[in-house]
């Protein structure tokens, strides 16, 4: 095992539930290749969208594990939990990672000659990143198990279409792919830099001001729509109406910033008016800011309103309209943030049916239970000043009920929705507390509603 090392790193960023940065500044294009085989010409691969985010299968080294598609990352990850994938530590070096949102360094293994493979899509020779910090897992916050993130790896050979509202994936031959042209497409150029995605855009602050041109990574990997930089030399400044709030976690610590809205967003001819953004301090965003064009990332809540292709090779990339395209940009109007907790047992009955006489009459009858295991919540995040602060929630707490629903019967997207309906409505919830239930009230506050 070579001698320790240090990178930086910044990158994939999960905000909401999650927020990651991770880049590791070593380049993968001395690696084999990763993609079809030469006689396929495409391959359709289902994902999972939790938050926005795109979960799907991958095997390292014939281990089977669900990956965060992330755009904004370079090198292959894998969490501690999964350390099962890497079959020899002969071949390795220890290197230890600072970046975005950590307070010290944290230890991990650069793995190299791995088998990485996606249905038909798989290569040979491929570099893993292994943290070694077994508290860095996004289980929790996604309610799934999850094993690592992909990237790079995925994107640099083929032209992936993402099909945001059918939840798929198709990958495609660089050489067999046509490209796209008509009314419905539009197509724009991608920069590159340390083998990451960006697209110009423009945007404006308040209704009244200067229009400022911006450079964004494409960050599927981030649930959130955009992220900008506090940046007052470029024009790039919090709104009046804005508020402090939590944006996630980064691999060691809670990460926070304004959240507010701007006049106007827009890239080519798609412009959105009032969207919900976050701006990052300089103190969190260090690395990040190395790259001194950009001024922040676009996020998985923009690129779910497409059917989008991204062409490495041919940097570009094409959007067509979908049914999301119109949704309204929303955020968490209750302050309080839920987390997967683990499952729990719980009792469900079982009815039998039985016919009456020689009618069609039934009687049914639960006449035993089983048990089954469930998801459990917990709030793991609270704002002061919140609906969910002043109405007496703490951080800790487990859920019980929503709206007199079990939580059990809920997923965390399902949750999360909750909190990003209608300003004003109630919200009636059940808690554990150290083994006392009680009970709360609020009403969803829209701080950032446009003042009458």
């Amino acid at each position: 095992m070579d001698s320790n090392r240090k990178y930086s790193l910044e990158g994939a960023k999960y905000s909401v539930f999650i927020t990651f940065f991770l880049f590791v500044c070593t380049p993968n294009y001395g690696q084999v290749s990763f993609g079809l085989p030469k006689n396929v010409k495409r391959e359709c691969i289902s994902f999972k969208m939790i938050n926005n985010l795109m979960v799907i299968p991958v095997a390292i080294n014939g281990v089977m594990g669900n990956f965060i598609l992330d755009t904004g990352v370079t090198t292959t990850i894998l969490f501690k939990s999964h350390s099962q994938a890497i079959k020899s530590y002969e071949d390795v070096k220890e290197v230890s990672l600072s970046g975005f949102g950590m307070l010290e360094p944290i230890p991990a293994i650069i793995s190299y000659n791995n088998h990485v493979k996606c249905k038909r899509i798989e290569g040979r020779g491929h570099k893993v990143l292994l943290l070694l910090d077994e508290k860095i897992n996004f289980s929790a916050k996604l309610g799934m198990t999850i094993n690592g993130i992909i990237g790079h790896d995925f994107f640099k050979n083929a032209v992936v279409k993402i099909d945001y509202f059918f939840k798929n994936i198709t990958v495609y031959s660089a050489d067999n792919f046509k490209k796209k042209t008509g009314s419905s497409y539009t197509t724009l150029p991608l920069e590159f830099y340390k083998f990451k995605p960006y697209i110009n855009g423009k945007l404006q602050i308040e209704e009244h001001s200067n229009e400022i041109p911006i450079k964004l990574l494409i960050d599927s990997g981030g649930s959130e729509a955009f992220w900008l930089f506090d940046q007052p030399d470029k024009g790039i400044i919090k709104p009046e109406n804005s508020f402090k709030d939590f944006l996630g976690d980064g691999i060691t610590g809670a990460i926070y910033g304004d959240k507010a809205r701007i006049h106007k967003i827009q890239f080519g001819n798609y412009a959105f008016e009032q969207p919900v953004i976050s701006i990052l301090p300089k103190e969190t965003t260090q690395l990040a800011r190395r790259f001194s064009e950009r001024n922040g990332s676009v996020g998985a809540a923009f690129l779910r309103r497409f059917t989008v292709w991204i062409n490495y090779k041919g940097q570009e990339i094409t959007f067509k309209k979908n049914n999301h395209y119109k949704d309204p940009f929303t955020y968490n109007m209750s302050g309080m943030e839920i987390v997967y907790n683990g499952d729990i047992l719980v009792a469900q009955s079982q009815s039998e049916t039985y016919n009456v006489g020689q009618e069609t009459n039934k009687i049914e009858f639960n006449s035993s239970y089983k048990f089954v295991l469930k998801p459990s919540y917990q709030i793991s995040h609270i704002r002061p000043g919140s609906p969910s602060d002043l109405c007496g929630l703490k951080e800790g707490d487990n859920v019980v009920k929503i709206n007199n629903k079990a939580s059990h019967q809920m997923s965390i997207d399902h949750i999360s929705s909750m909190f990003r309906e209608k300003r004003g409505k109630k919200v009636e919830i059940v808690v554990d507390r150290n083994g006392e239930t009680l009970e709360f009230q609020f009403k969803l506050l829209d701080i950032l509603a446009a003042k009458e």
